[in-house]
């Protein structure tokens, strides 16, 4: 009966937990200057292209760049391009050491955004009009949001590339194609 039971007892695993361990602290302590420079992007080419969009408008190649109005789409354009750029380099930069790191950046994305959409509508609901300076707030309250989520799910990913590849060029597809086409309903106006 003994030999039903009978399994073969693994070799003492501690080192190569060990192991491990250290590699994963290693990656923490090397994305730790990504998650940094994804917010010195965001405070400084993010907060240039919010702050100087109405110069930058005059400019026919920047117009897809930059927002073209005061609608909440259009205020997530800086947020949405400087956090692609940083996924694509990260992607080409880290290589296989990070898998699925396009669909976890797609995926910190969306979520920033769609807070950042729904906390714009939620208190300018509450509130009754317009505040002036509640998209600059909101945008670096969900950057921080963003980093944050990147910092713990970003080295725990068991998933592909391709849905953050499909995400983030559909996203592009729309800000590209609605700056010129803009529909009309009130996220865009």
């Amino acid at each position: 009966m003994h030999l039903v039971f009978y399994r073969k007892s693994a070799p003492d695993s501690s080192l190569p937990m060990l192991e491990r361990a250290a590699a994963r602290a290693h990656l923490l302590r090397r994305t730790a200057w990504w998650d940094a420079g994804l917010l010195l992007l965001l405070a400084g080419p993010g907060t240039l292209l919010y702050w100087y969009a109405p110069m930058l408008r005059t400019l026919p190649a920047l117009v897809w760049l930059t927002p073209i109005s005061s609608s909440p789409w259009e205020q997530l354009k800086p947020m949405f391009w400087t956090v692609s750029l940083m996924a694509v380099i990260r992607y080409f930069c880290t290589g296989r050491l990070q898998n699925g790191i396009l669909t976890t950046y797609a995926a910190g994305l969306f979520q920033a955004m769609g807070g950042i959409i729904s906390g714009y509508y939620v208190i300018s609901g509450i509130w009754g009009e317009n505040i002036p300076l509640l998209m600059p707030f909101l945008y670096w309250v969900h950057a921080l949001v963003l980093v944050l989520y990147l910092r713990r799910s970003a080295n725990q990913q068991k998933h592909s590339n391709l849905p953050g590849v499909f995400l983030l060029s559909a996203a592009a597809v729309c800000f590209i194609l609605f700056t010129y086409h803009t529909p009309q309903i009130g996220l865009f106006q």
